[in-house]
C-alpha cells in the first residue's frame, strides 16, 4: 500500500500530462510534418492543409451534388452510417438507459470505439479489441465525481487505473493476470 501512496504521490496530474503528450509526440509530429498551408481568419476561422493525408485514412466518398437543398436540421433517434457494400461503419443514437452513443466500426463491423454520455452527464471514451473486449477507457463520473484512465489486459482481469477523486486526489493501480491488486 505504501508504494502504491508514493507512485499516487509523484504522479501528479502536471505528470499525468507530460506521460500523455509525450505518448502522442509521434502521432502528433507526423501529422504536423503533413501541414503544407495554414490561414488564420475567413469563414473557418482557423484551416491548416495536409499533404498525403487521404492516402493513410482514404477520401470520403461524396454523390454528386443534386438541385435539391438539403434540410438545415435533421430530427431522428438513430443515425446508422452505412459503407458500399452496407456494413455498418458508425452508429449515433440514444440507448434504452438514455446515454447517448457514437459507435465506429471497422471493415469488419467490429465495434473499435464508442464515446458514451449517460443521463447524468457522466461520460466515457471506449477502445475495443478484435474480440470486443474494452482495451483502454477514459471516463468521467460525474456522479461518482472521479475522473480516470484504465488500460485492461486481453483477458481484462489485469490492468492498470489511474484515477483523480473531484477532491483532486490521485490513486494508481496496477492487478496482475490473477487480478490481485499489485500496487
Amino acid at each position: 500500500m505504501g508504494l502504491a501512496r508514493s507512485i499516487a504521490q509523484l504522479l501528479s496530474w502536471q505528470w499525468v500530462i507530460i506521460i500523455l503528450a509525450l505518448s502522442f509526440l509521434g502521432p502528433l509530429r507526423r501529422l504536423l510534418d503533413r501541414i503544407v498551408g495554414f490561414k488564420v481568419g475567413g469563414k473557418k476561422g482557423l484551416e491548416a492543409r495536409l499533404t498525403a493525408f487521404e492516402r493513410q485514412a482514404g477520401k470520403v466518398v461524396e454523390s454528386e451534388p443534386t438541385e435539391e437543398k438539403y434540410p438545415k436540421r435533421l430530427d431522428a433517434e438513430l443515425f446508422v452510417l452505412l459503407d458500399k457494400q452496407g456494413k455498418q461503419r458508425a452508429k449515433l443514437g440514444v440507448t434504452d438507459t438514455d446515454s447517448t452513443i457514437l459507435s465506429l466500426y471497422d471493415s469488419k463491423e467490429n465495434e473499435r470505439i464508442s464515446i458514451f454520455v449517460l443521463p447524468d452527464g457522466s461520460s466515457t471514451l471506449a477502445l475495443y479489441d478484435d474480440d470486443q473486449r474494452i482495451r483502454a477507457m477514459l471516463a468521467q463520473a460525474e456522479m461518482a465525481g472521479v475522473a480516470g484512465l484504465s488500460i485492461f489486459g486481453p483477458d481484462g482481469r489485469n490492468g492498470v487505473n489511474l484515477l483523480v477523486s473531484s477532491e483532486g486526489e490521485p490513486s494508481f493501480d496496477i492487478t496482475d493476470q490473477r487480478g490481485l491488486h499489485v500496487a
